[in-house]
């Protein structure tokens, strides 16, 4: 019952604090922890549909074969790819490609979820990651409601870990690059059927998209001349081919017919791809733009002009100074302690600075 509960939490109350987890702001954690579940969804559809049957429908014109058993010949044959120029009179050169889609989906899903798991167990286990957490769940508990007292402890911590020793930035970036490093093993796992057997006549799944973008304004432009082959969903995913069946006859002798065969499924896969293709298409996006962002914030003006533009327009002062990894942790920090929460501990860290120049 307790599982049910924070699940409708998550889904239903998303202004409801999880005072046990530090929670991630920048765009490209958000987009990859709420596509998770899809992509989750995803993979279980296409597993799940290998045990649906019929899984393919075969005809032919020969009544003395099993077709129970050329329909599971065919399917481990051509579910997935299909060879204008296969040769039948040598078929033991040919590679069956038995569920091929789970060459990228399978280990994609493992390396997205080594991209949650690696960022948390290391800010579970660092010291000084954990003195933050704590006095940051102190702040949830009055969420909505400023305490100065919090404020001043959330600041002394922060210039003390900051401050003291480069083990907060190496953990923040390290979080930050992880996350941005796992996207091109996945587009290389996506990739690996461009090396394994894509051709001229399947095309590519890594240009997958780029070209299905090409066919359909193709064919708005075009609806005479266009042919069910020349789409790439037909391609990669072919719904209708051929399958030479070979088994033995009455004599003993190696024989063969040649069946068409229906693949439903691939109908459905066809779109399923297109949507993960897109997906990291925008991962690929969204990694560009937060390394444009963490390489900007390195700049000590761009870093005051950017908590400026963002926390501090309607106050009199513009420029606050901030370390970079202070920097990378209070850009974090209004999704756990609140945007108001987050403008007053900046107002407190500006009068603190001005504090310290008055001293000078």
């Amino acid at each position: 019952m307790s599982l049910i509960k924070k699940i409708f939490k998550k889904f239903f109350d998303p202004h409801h604090p999880e005072s046990n987890e530090f929670r991630w702001n920048f765009t490209l954690w958000l987009y990859i922890n709420y596509s998770w579940p899809i992509y989750m969804g995803i993979v279980w559809i296409c597993f799940l549909s290998q045990f649906f049957r019929p899984a393919i429908v075969c005809n032919g014109n020969n009544s003395n074969i099993d077709y129970e058993m050329a329909e599971s010949f065919c399917f481990l044959e051509s579910s997935f790819y299909h060879s204008k120029f296969y040769d039948a009179d040598h078929y033991d050169q040919n590679v069956y490609h038995f569920n091929r889609i789970y060459y990228w989906l399978i280990p994609i899903m493992i390396t997205m979820c080594l991209m949650f798991t690696i960022p948390k167990t290391i800010w579970n286990r660092s010291k000084n990651c954990r003195r933050l957490q704590s006095v940051i769940n102190d702040s949830i508990k009055s969420y909505g409601n400023h305490d100065r007292t919090k404020t001043l402890k959330i600041i002394a911590i922060l210039y003390r870990i900051t401050k003291s020793n480069h083990q907060m930035t190496i953990v923040i970036l390290f979080i930050h690059l992880w996350i941005l490093i796992s996207l091109p093993l996945m587009i290389g796992m996506f990739a690996w059927t461009m090396f394994v057997q894509s051709s001229k006549n399947t095309g590519s799944i890594l240009t997958y998209g780029w070209d299905w973008i090409k066919f359909q304004s193709y064919d708005n432009n075009n609806n005479n001349n266009v042919t069910m082959q020349e789409d790439p969903l037909q391609k990669l995913f072919p719904t209708i081919v051929p399958c030479t069946y070979r088994y033995y006859g009455q004599s003993g002798q190696l024989q063969r017919t040649e069946l068409l065969c229906s693949i439903k499924f691939n109908l459905l896969l066809g779109r399923i791809m297109l949507f993960v293709w897109f997906h990291l298409l925008t991962l690929a996006l969204l990694i560009i733009i937060e390394l444009i962002k963490i390489t900007l914030l390195s700049s000590p003006m761009i870093r005051s002009y950017y908590i400026h533009y963002r926390f501090l327009q309607n106050y009199q002062f513009k420029h606050v100074k901030l370390s970079y990894p202070m920097m990378l942790i209070i850009r974090m920090l209004p999704i756990n302690i609140g945007h108001l929460n987050t403008i007053k501990l900046l107002i407190e860290i500006h009068g603190k600075n001005v504090k310290i120049n008055d001293k000078q």
